[in-house]
């Protein structure tokens, strides 16, 4: 018994210092976190100021480094060439997206979306369904979202992510899904009694939907 107790003592003492060490120590993913905030704010300063930073920084060398006085001036004006360069760049870069029209994207998505819609009705069998309730919408809009992220290609990310936010994009694509299905779904339940047993008669011919939503 003394040693069951002792046993247990020392068991509940180090889950207590564990969850301690936990509370004080910060987790990695906040340290990282934190880093590139850090890093943020000196690239920031440093592309604000570069060429006033890189003079200072030829002083310093040079009075460190006094017979170095060439060497010094040539590594400055590199950094500082390339500095001009990665600006210039920056600046095509965002030419580039300023004047490019990237609101297709959200049409190509959706007609991503209804190709997996009718792929999916296909291979389930629900293309001759005449009722969709609340547990077959929800299972199939979930289904139908995992293959449009599965089949998205990089050039329609990239297209998304150009106008909107790179952390919404999961969310637009659900959204869209969520959107396309439920206007299926109301399509399909028009005029039909709100049950699970709909009547077989009046099947509703999902090809001709996903064809009207495509030309729209």
């Amino acid at each position: 018994m003394k040693n069951y107790i002792g046993t247990t003592m020392i068991k509940r003492k180090t889950f207590q210092l564990r969850e301690d060490l936990k509370a004080k120590i910060p987790s990695l993913n906040k340290v990282l976190d934190n880093i590139k905030q850090i890093v943020d704010k000196c690239l920031d300063v440093y592309n604000a100021y570069r060429f006033i930073i890189l003079f200072f920084l030829w002083i310093i060398l040079n009075l460190l480094n006094s017979g170095m006085y060439i060497v010094n001036t040539v590594g400055v004006l590199s950094v500082a060439l390339l500095s001009i360069v990665v600006k210039y760049l920056n600046f095509i870069e965002k030419r580039f997206y300023l004047t490019k029209d990237f609101s297709k994207a959200i049409f190509q998505l959706d007609s991503l979306i209804s190709e997996c819609i009718q792929e999916y009705s296909l291979m389930n069998g629900i293309a001759g369904l005449t009722f969709i309730n609340d547990k077959e919408e929800t299972k199939i809009r979930t289904e139908v979202t995992n293959m449009v992220v599965a089949k998205m290609s990089d050039q329609l990310v990239s297209k998304l992510i150009a106008q909107y936010n790179e952390n919404v994009i999961h969310e637009i694509v659900a959204t869209r899904v969520y959107i396309i299905v439920m206007n299926l779904v109301i399509e399909i339940n028009k005029d039909k009694p709100t049950s699970d047993k709909a009547p077989a008669n009046d099947q509703f011919d999902i090809s001709k939907m996903i064809a009207n939503m495509n030309n729209q």
